[in-house]
């Protein structure tokens, strides 16, 4: 069930407490939400609510989690659903069998969303396959998997694969120049202009594989990313006004941004250090434990159990409300 809270925000009242003991954030595109601790999910829209005083509220009692597709529940059934995307849904039919990791760009319901759904046996199956039933295989083996622009994935021996063009046969499974056997999470990129993965290491360095169109023929390069201060624990993605960005969870509690496009944004100033060099994200007020990043926005889950978020429509970084404590 859906239920509109804080309609007294709406109708000019006091703004609503910040949001406290949430366990959990996802973004996906220009919507946000949280996991609270006594299990309730708080969805919001950024560029139109900033700091949440109209905030919707899902009831839906056990999520544990978000998949990495942002926007969508981990269940303890072992299953994924996302119910705060309106109609983007699972048919557990078509793929016969739960999901465990979900992914998804493009669409916000199920005609437009592209999808790629990780079974619990390893399997990948995919919607933008030419496929009756919607969802076609694409891989086997795999243990992670990200979906924007690129398909990527880690296979069970923490292999790196990079599909750039997200076609399906097995010679389509780009192999990244450096031979990275110990790859633990793998970020796509959003932008099509901007194709490729970033993949971090067990022991928290961060490279980016991609095509490299200056070559010919186009050959498939990595790059480490240098100038974190420390290794990185998470990594996540999101679309600026100059292109993707990509943010780093350091283990200390810091976080680090670059623009891979050049150019500077909401994430990323343009003023100051290029933006292609990592650089500590401004106004960050505390050891971040968890990062989501979505379209203008990157949202950081704060020790403490605070959410902070900044760029669109946040004014250089607020905290977020999502009703009382």
């Amino acid at each position: 069930m859906i239920v509109v809270a804080m309609m007294a925000a709406m109708l000019g009242c006091d703004d609503p407490p910040v949001c406290n003991e949430v366990v959990a954030v996802g973004t996906y595109a220009r919507w946000a939400a949280v996991i609270r601790r006594d299990g309730s999910v708080w969805s919001w829209a950024p560029g139109i609510h900033p700091i949440n005083p109209a905030t919707i509220a899902l009831e839906h009692a056990g999520a544990t989690g978000f998949s990495n597709a942002g926007m969508c529940l981990k269940l303890p059934t072992g299953d994924v659903r996302c119910p705060i995307l309106s109609g983007l849904e699972i048919n557990r039919g078509k793929l016969g069998a739960p999901v465990q990791e979900l992914s998804h760009w493009g669409g916000s319901d199920d005609t437009s969303a592209e999808m790629c759904a990780l079974l619990w046996d390893g399997t990948v199956s995919c919607n933008f396959v030419q496929a009756a039933d919607g969802f076609a295989p694409v891989a086997e083996g795999i243990r992670h998997v990200s979906l924007g622009a690129s398909l990527c994935a880690i296979t069970d021996e923490g292999k790196l694969l990079s599909n750039p063009s997200r076609l399906v046969s097995e010679a389509d499974w780009s192999v990244a120049a450096v031979s990275l056997t110990d790859v633990v999470e793998a970020v796509a990129l959003f932008s099509v202009s901007q194709t490729g993965c970033f993949a971090r290491t067990a022991g928290g360095q961060i490279w980016w594989i991609h095509e490299d169109y200056r070559r010919d023929p186009i050959e498939v390069v990595s790059e480490q990313v240098v100038g974190i201060d420390g290794p990185v624990s998470q990594l996540v993605t999101g679309a600026d006004f100059s292109g993707d960005f990509v943010c780093a969870l350091v283990t200390d509690g810091t976080v680090s941004c670059w623009n891979v496009g050049g150019g500077g944004g909401l994430i990323v100033p343009s003023e100051g250090p290029d933006p292609r060099v990592p650089q500590k994200l401004p106004g960050l007020p505390g050891a971040a434990t968890a990062l989501a990043g979505g379209t203008g926005y990157v949202c950081a889950l704060l020790q403490g159990g605070t959410v902070w978020c900044r760029g669109l429509g946040l004014n250089g970084g607020a905290r977020i409300r999502c009703g009382p404590g």
